[in-house]
């Protein structure tokens, strides 16, 4: 498979003719609702359906600033390759959201949304079932869930490796998703929310977020390192599960995701509660300051997604507001808007 040219971080930056200062937001973190297994498959488009190829996208799909957006869902796998969910369309960057090109034209809700390589991607329909593309987003197919729920999540390391879950089960594949093999879920049944982040096809972190209420949300975190075999919780809430070394995460916000670079450092988003950042691989947190960076007039209320590829260079989108998502090269301290494109 051919890799995608990037492009270097720096001429992003001073190709952007216009850079806004970023206000990260937050999010009321709730899963899906649950569905019955014999819930029919959702109709998409006849596009989907016959795998054709996606009209080629025009001047207007190009200039995604000429129509009102705001990014739904959101994910990068390196700081150039990257796609968002915005008014019931797909679309995809490669030279960091410096330009934006329609992908394709949705006529279901998304619920989840990961790709493992720029050509491979995944997506989580409304009713928990799975879309599967093989061109970087241009064209979609129905694809076979592992299990008998729906699926509430999806996440891949690279093209062949990723994980789906649903309320209790958890899957692995490791060819692709052509076949899929069971593995142990780590949350409890009815969680609020829940994140993965794999760090290799061994070294998995899962956060895991119970019922929120009045913007407090008890929070636990657990690390596998057979791929979701067994699992050790790292961090509890602090008051339902505590541990000696008197670990926990966060009460404050719901649980959006979480993004780690490697066992140590990681960060953690939630609505109504903002981004916190760890060092000693969840142990302990420390909040990053966004108000210092903010130009709106509304309050912040917390941070809807975030994805770090290094220490200093991540992406993520507030909640509520505007519907933007930005980049940081200096570790959150600064954030510039890339989506929508602001107009030159």
């Amino acid at each position: 498979m051919t890799p995608i040219a990037r492009s270097p971080i720096a001429m992003r930056l001073s190709g952007l003719a216009t850079s806004a200062t970023f206000a990260l937001l937050l999010i009321a973190a709730c899963g899906p609702d649950t569905n019955s297994n014999n819930t029919p498959i959702p109709s998409l488009s006849p596009a989907v359906e016959a795998s054709t190829p996606a009209p080629t996208p025009t001047s207007a799909s190009t200039s995604p600033q000429a129509r009102s957006q705001s990014v739904e869902r959101f994910n990068f796998i390196d700081p150039d390759n990257g796609w968002v969910i915005s008014d019931g369309a797909l679309l995809g960057t490669r030279d960091g959201g410096l330009s934006w090109h329609d992908l394709y034209t949705l006529d279901v809700e998304i619920r989840g949304l990961s790709f493992g390589s720029p050509h491979e991607g995944w997506m989580i329909g409304g009713e928990g079932n799975l879309l599967h593309s093989s061109d970087g987003g241009m064209t979609w197919a129905v694809a076979d869930r592992p299990g008998s729920e729906r699926v509430l999540g999806i996440e891949f390391l690279d093209a062949t490796r990723g994980w789906a879950w649903s309320d209790y089960e958890m899957f692995q594949t490791s060819d692709g998703g052509v076949t899929w093999i069971g593995v142990n879920q780590p949350c409890a049944r009815n969680q609020g929310s829940t994140s993965m982040s794999p760090l290799t096809a061994s070294v998995l972190l899962f956060a895991c977020g119970g019922v929120p209420g009045t913007g407090q949300q008890l929070k636990s975190m657990y690390r596998s390192d057979d791929a979701g075999q067994t699992w050790e919780r790292v961090a509890g809430d602090g008051i339902l599960t505590k541990l000696d070394s008197g670990a926990h995460l966060p009460g404050g916000g719901y649980l959006r995701s979480i993004s780690f670079l490697d066992s140590d450092t990681g960060w953690l988003s939630t609505s109504r509660g903002g981004l916190a950042k760890t060092t000693d691989g969840g142990r302990s947190w420390e909040g990053v300051d966004l108000k210092a960076s903010l130009e709106w007039e509304w309050a912040p209320e917390g941070v809807s997604g975030v994805e770090f590829f290094t220490e200093l260079i991540g992406v993520a989108s507030p909640y509520r507001g505007p519907g933007i998502l930005a980049v940081t090269h200096d570790g959150g301290e600064t954030w510039t808007q890339i989506f929508p494109p602001l107009e030159s």
